[in-house]
């Protein structure tokens, strides 16, 4: 339970007249029994000058009321009953008669069951359906159906917020029975609402052809801004036509814009493929050129190859056979010389003889173990062929012709082998450039077996001829000659 008076308020042992009433009226209005007394007053005091002679004539006027506006007056009073509107209710219904249709509001501070069953309240079906027609709803239309479902189905909202749920619905149902009525039974509403208001039959005439010629009037100017409408409507028609023509147009314009663009852009791209398909094809076509100039120089140089190796192993016979002659002559003057140093021996005998020994010829004289010294190393060292006469006068100059003869067939021997080692050097810097190439390009291939190079013999025979060249020290050889020679002319 809940006490009247809060148990924190602290309360006075005295308390004056105007705080008691304070406090009451605080109470009251926690307790939200002050609507309710003003709501129980305000019917009280209402009812109470309805019996008076005013009220009475108020309610005698207020009698004659049409089926439409006690529908909406129904509406009304139901809105308010549903949201405790108490007090808007009981004035609403001192000054419309509700033909006793809505239940009666609860007086009482205590009688919450009876508010709950006002809350709860609803109109009967058959006068939910008398009011929708009233107002212009059929009973077997779609909108008719929806609001009896929202109505009695989906919740506690009175009748007049489910009817304006469906405005555009409702409105066009309006229409609907606004036009299915005839002309006739709206003369025979309106003589009845002006015989209601006790209007004389003279004065009905007269408000009838007014509202008569009113109406024609009206007909003819709602026809005239029909057919100002409809011209007005054609024109916007037409506009609009001609507007949606131009925007197609404009848009097919735009679409085959960005299709012209996009097939340009296709033709560019193509294009660039080509040129670089051109310039592909460029590059093909020079390493195949390059490729068949290569495959031509391939074909061209074994035959120049097998050229310059006759030509190499020609010379190399030919210097094989004057290094023969050579050694021929080596071996002739090598006779000759013993032949002559035999001669020496014998003279240098009979000089010995001839002299007796003198000690002075004796040192003057070259000996015959330094002659045979000489001789041997002159062995060992060929010298060319020389030119002998009969005569032992002539053996110096013989014999300094011959040294000439020698050392000129020297020089040539020299100059030959260092031709045919240039040639050479020659010819293998040129095959390594070939192999660096062929590398480089990365398309070696193997040399058929008729155009293969065989250096072997080549190579043998260069080795063979430096093994066997003469004179490998020609200074020391020639100086040695000299020697020999001059111990000839001494001796002689």
């Amino acid at each position: 339970m809940i006490p009247a008076v809060k148990m924190s308020d602290i309360v006075p042992d005295e308390m004056s007249a105007e705080e008691f009433q304070k406090r009451l009226y605080m109470w009251f209005e926690d307790r939200g029994l002050l609507a309710e007394l003003r709501a129980h007053l305000r019917k009280q005091m209402i009812s109470a000058l309805r019996d008076t002679s005013i009220g009475h004539v108020v309610t005698q006027h207020k009698q004659g009321v049409s089926p439409k506006t006690q529908a909406f007056n129904l509406l009304v009073g139901e809105f308010l009953l549903r949201y405790d509107y108490h007090y808007s209710l009981s004035v609403f219904s001192t000054e419309v008669p509700l033909t006793n249709t809505l239940p009666e509001v609860p007086l009482s501070l205590n009688s919450s069951l009876d508010k709950d069953t006002c809350k709860a309240w609803k109109f009967a079906e058959k006068d939910m359906w008398d009011i929708l027609e009233t107002v212009g709803v059929v009973r077997e239309s779609e909108i008719g159906e929806k609001i009896h479902a929202e109505y009695y189905d989906r919740g506690e909202q009175p009748l007049l917020t489910c009817l304006i749920k469906f405005p555009n619905r409702a409105n066009s149902n309006f229409d609907i029975l606004a036009s299915t009525n005839k002309y006739e039974d709206w003369v025979k509403a309106v003589v009845e609402i002006l015989r209601d208001n006790k209007i004389g039959g003279e004065h009905i005439k007269e408000m009838l052809n007014s509202i008569t010629s009113i109406v024609h009037e009206e007909k003819k100017h709602i026809h005239q801004e029909c057919a100002n409408l409809q011209a007005k409507l054609y024109e916007y028609e037409k506009q609009r036509h001609e507007q949606k023509d131009s925007t197609q147009k404009q848009l097919e314009l735009e679409d085959y814009q960005v299709k012209l663009l996009h097939h340009q852009n296709l033709l560019q791209e193509r294009y660039h493929n080509l040129i670089i398909r051109e310039r592909e094809v460029q590059q093909r076509e020079y390493r195949l050129n390059e490729r068949e100039q290569e495959l031509e120089l391939k074909e061209t140089k074994p035959e120049n190859t097998n050229d310059l190796i006759t030509q190499l192993q020609t010379e190399n016979r030919k210097l094989q056979t004057i290094k023969e002659e050579q050694c021929q002559q080596i071996n002739e003057l090598t006779q000759r010389s013993s032949i002559l140093l035999r001669d020496l021996e014998s003279t240098q005998a009979a000089v010995n003889i001839l002299t007796n020994n003198n000690p002075m010829n004796l040192l003057g004289t070259p000996s015959v173990n330094r002659l045979k010294k000489g001789t041997s190393e002159t062995q060992a060292r060929p010298i060319h062929k020389p030119l002998l006469h009969s005569s032992t006068s002539d053996e110096g100059s013989c014999s300094t012709n011959i040294l000439q003869e020698a050392r000129e067939r020297l020089k040539r021997l020299e100059l030959e082998s260092e031709e045919v080692d240039r040639h050479y050097q020659q010819f293998k810097l040129q095959w390594s450039q070939d192999v660096a190439n062929r590398a480089a390009n990365k398309k070696s291939s193997t040399v058929k077996n008729g155009h293969s190079l065989d250096f072997s013999d080549l190579e043998l025979n260069k080795a063979g001829y430096s093994e066997n060249r003469p004179c490998r020290d020609v200074d020391s050889y020639s100086s040695e000659l000299d020697q020999s020679i001059s111990s000839l002319s001494k001796s002689k």
